[in-house]
């Protein structure tokens, strides 16, 4: 443990005062056998039967004290002089260890940094190392996957007749293009392989009157400004039966303050190219009942469904239904905003008061307007 200055300069003040001590009392004891002796050779002095054999004595003798007090007197002096000596000697080494000291636990800190650093960057360096093996797991999982399609593709050619192949697709160049203005687009899903129609219209105004109905049983004020209760309102929404289709089942969830409904897939939900190509699915009946003056196809393809958008695409041509298409990675399922303005979660946010310009500042100025109009979305292709 470490001891300050005060502590070690206390314990040197506490030794001299010892030694001071000691030899005090040896003075002491000198001092007082030399009044003895005077004491004693006075009264021999004052007796008249002083013999002077004994007179002599007690003379040598005080003068022996005398000498060996002059001789500790000087011994006194030296232990003093020798003890600022060595106090000073201390002193300095003190001050040199403490120095010392200082300067290793400045070393000890800069190494606890650096061993802090250390640890720091390894465990940076194991996250990263577990990203890149997950990251190698899923590209591994996706070669094999690749592997798989590719011995599909080699077996069918190997079971292709010797006569020839089936007439090619016939696949129109795109020709990207803004939709027809007032065309409403209805979202198709072509997700792990299968196709799927969002009958997101009807879905929305079932989802507003079972909203509008439970309004009325808990008494709830639909007003965007002070908000309703998000946990009520999501509680009842998913109580009972549940809305949906063939295809989806709708959930109800909250972006910030916006509600929103999230088309949660069912399992047997959706067609595959191969009933697409049967020529008798769901999806091709859907696809003849759309008004192909008002609508328009909004393809959703995810990476694993290429083939089933290709069919289902065919079909949207062969109505002469317009038809776009938007590559998806994301692993969510489709949401969309509730299509009301009145139903908001929570009371409205009060906006922050601008800050007050100062006498003599200049207002900001506004942000400049961008530099190139945005491009027009190609909605159609």
């Amino acid at each position: 443990m470490r001891r300050n200055k005060k502590e070690s300069g206390a314990s040197l003040d506490s030794l001299l005062d010892t030694l001071t001590n000691v030899v005090g009392i040896l003075v002491i004891l000198v001092t007082v056998m030399q009044l003895g002796v005077s004491e004693a050779v006075q009264r021999i002095a004052k007796t008249d039967s002083v013999r002077p054999e004994v007179y002599e004595q007690a003379l040598a003798k005080r003068i022996e004290l005398m000498r060996q007090r002059v001789e500790l007197e000087k011994r006194l002096e030296v232990f003093k002089k020798a003890d600022r000596i060595d106090l000073r000697v201390l002193l300095h080494n003190i001050e040199n260890l403490e120095a010392s000291l200082a300067v290793l636990l400045e070393g000890k800190e800069k190494v606890d940094l650096e061993m802090l650093e250390l640890r720091k960057r390894q465990e940076e360096a194991r996250r990263r190392l577990e990203e890149q093996k997950q990251e190698a797991e899923k590209a591994e999982a996706e070669l094999n996957a690749a592997q798989e399609l590719l011995a599909k593709l080699k077996s069918k050619l190997a079971d292709a007749p010797a006569g020839g192949y089936r007439a090619s697709t016939i696949i129109t160049l795109p020709n990207p293009r803004s939709a027809p203005e007032g065309a409403v687009p209805i979202p198709i899903l072509c997700r792990e392989g299968r196709v799927s129609l969002v009958d997101n219209l009807s879905l929305q105004q079932a989802a507003l009157k079972k909203i509008e109905a439970i309004g009325k049983r808990r008494n709830l004020v639909f007003n965007p400004d002070i908000g309703v209760d998000k946990e009520i309102l999501i509680a009842e929404f998913h109580r009972g039966a549940a809305l949906g289709d063939d295809n989806f089942e709708l959930k109800l969830t909250a972006a910030g303050r916006n509600p929103k409904l999230v088309f949660q897939r069912k399992k047997d939900g959706g067609e595959t190219a191969e009933t697409l190509r049967g020529g008798r699915s769901k999806f091709q009946r859907r696809i003849r009942q759309i008004d192909k003056n008002r609508y328009y196809a909004q393809f959703l393809v995810w990476p694993d469904s290429f083939e089933v958008y290709i069919e289902a695409r065919k079909l949207c041509s062969d109505r002469d239904l317009l038809a776009g298409w938007k590559a998806q990675t994301t692993s969510a399922e489709y949401t969309e905003d509730l299509t009301t303005n009145l139903i908001r979660f929570g009371p409205k946010p009060i906006p922050k008061p601008k800050p007050p310009t100062l006498p003599g500042q200049k207002p900001p100025k506004p942000p400049p307007p961008p530099k190139r109009p945005p491009l027009p979305e190609s909605d159609i292709d």
